[in-house]
């Protein structure tokens, strides 16, 4: 980090938001661009929200993409230097790219079970009691979905 002058962060969810002002803030000599696939901060919350950390973020001196998706990311879980190109075509070079795309479940312990479901995002469906399966006495918890 410290020998980085172009920082990339990929996803801006509350961990990649606040990874970019913390480096923005700390260390004011880097260059920080935060890429969203999404059109804004926290589409979810209030649109006052997303639109004053956006604000605070740019008098930080963050760069701001938002509504393009990163294409060839080299790894989901450990930072790395390179380009990166996105969705848009435009490409990236830098110095480090922190990718901060949220969690993903990791239900393979659990696969083998007899009746296990598991939805598109890799979760595994659980009934009201937390059991993934027909066996009654195990039970899951943490990225697990009601059985719909």
């Amino acid at each position: 980090m410290k020998a980085a002058r172009t920082i990339g962060i990929v996803g801006a969810g509350a961990v990649g938001t606040e990874l970019a002002d913390e480096i923005a803030h700390t260390m004011p000599d880097k260059k920080i661009t935060l890429i969203s696939d999404t059109d804004r901060l926290f589409p979810n919350m209030l649109e006052k929200l997303g639109d004053a950390l956006a604000s605070k973020l740019r008098d930080a001196g963050v760069t701001l993409v938002f509504g393009h998706r990163a294409e060839n990311l080299q790894s989901l879980n450990e930072p790395y230097a390179g380009s990166l190109k996105l969705s848009d075509g435009s490409e990236h070079d830098l110095d480090l790219i922190i990718p901060v795309l949220g969690s993903r479940a990791s239900s393979e312990s659990l696969e083998d079970l007899p009746g296990v479901q598991k939805s598109t995002a890799n979760r595994v469906k659980v009934d009201p009691w937390l059991r993934p399966s027909s066996l009654p006495n195990v039970f899951a918890a943490g990225d697990a979905l009601p059985a719909a």
